[in-house]
């Protein structure tokens, strides 16, 4: 009798509209549950690690924090501070140095292209207060980046063995997308519903200095960050390549926005000058705002028809 009850209930089970045990059902044919098929369970790992990376970051720093908000953000906040510091002393050394470097090439100071009185600037404190505000955002930036790519969810590569010829190919690559996507964003942020917001605490100073270079309204900064943050996370970039790209933003930044008295005139630089941006260029962008908008190289603006043509 009790064999029979047993019976009875399981094909009560079976009848049961969307029961769970239709596969076992004695006299019914078992539909079995669908496996992956390879192709398909390689698209998932594929997937999966920024997945996981991501419920290991939030579990890890859930366990870590006890459920206290400031236990939560500890690691970030740790990484943005010695970052800070990090970008601090980056400043100050590349406001020191390069403008001497500059002054000791074969005729610099010979174009003669400074306005009058501005041979020696002092930077102003307003663009001293905005470097070290949108310093604070790329701290951030580089924080959230460092966590990341501890759980595996960038792109950077670590490992040595790559092709000699990759590093100069990734450094270029990524130099030419910021050039292009930065003509873009300059432009569009002096268009008059967005220069106020993001683009005239730059613009402060019309004879800029070393601190211009890094003086960012917030707006500005966080697009600024942005695109570094980005680029690791979907173009394969070795960690050296990272390390020189982010060198020569800096360096470069500050000689765009030394007195164009010190841009060298020696052999050769005319005809380089002629497609790579330095203080020239860039210092008539300055005092031309509507002009003269590339970041690295000036064949945007001739292409664009906006090129200042004493540039």
């Amino acid at each position: 009798m009790e064999a029979a009850g047993g019976q009875n209930h399981q094909q009560r089970e079976c009848r049961r509209p969307g029961s769970l045990r239709g596969a076992s059902c004695p006299g019914q044919r078992g539909v079995p549950r669908p496996t992956p098929s390879g192709v398909a369970r390689r698209n998932l790992a594929a997937v999966m690690p920024p997945i996981r990376g991501s419920a290991s970051l939030g579990a890890s720093l859930l366990s870590q924090s006890s459920g206290d908000p400031v236990m939560l953000l500890r690691p970030l906040l740790s990484l943005t501070l010695g970052l800070e510091a990090i970008l601090l002393a980056r400043t100050l050394v590349l406001i020191a140095l390069i403008p001497p470097l500059v002054g000791m090439l074969p005729g610099a100071g010979a174009t003669g292209g400074a306005a009058p009185g501005v041979q020696t600037r002092r930077p102003s404190g307003h663009d001293i207060a905005l470097s070290l505000g949108s310093s604070w955002i790329f701290a951030l930036g580089g924080a959230v980046v460092i966590q990341a790519d501890r759980l595996g969810l960038t792109r950077l590569i670590h490992e040595p063995g790559s092709p000699w010829w990759l590093a100069p190919l990734e450094f270029v690559g990524v130099l030419l997308l910021q050039d292009t996507l930065f003509y873009g964003l300059h432009r569009l942020m002096h268009h008059r519903l967005c220069y106020r917001w993001l683009h005239q605490g730059h613009h402060h100073s019309r004879h800029p200095t070393g601190w211009t270079a890094f003086a960012f309204d917030a707006g500005e900064g966080l697009l600024q960050a942005g695109f570094l943050v980005g680029v690791v996370f979907l173009i394969p970039l070795q960690s050296a390549t990272l390390l020189a790209l982010l060198l020569t933003m800096s360096a470069w930044a500050v000689v765009n926005h030394l007195d164009p008295a010190q841009e060298s005139d020696a052999p050769g630089s005319a005809r380089l000058g002629g497609w790579l941006i330095g203080p020239t260029h860039h210092g008539l962008h300055h005092r031309r705002p509507g002009r003269n908008f590339g970041l690295y190289f000036t064949f945007w603006d001739r292409f664009c028809g906006t090129v200042e043509p004493s540039a």
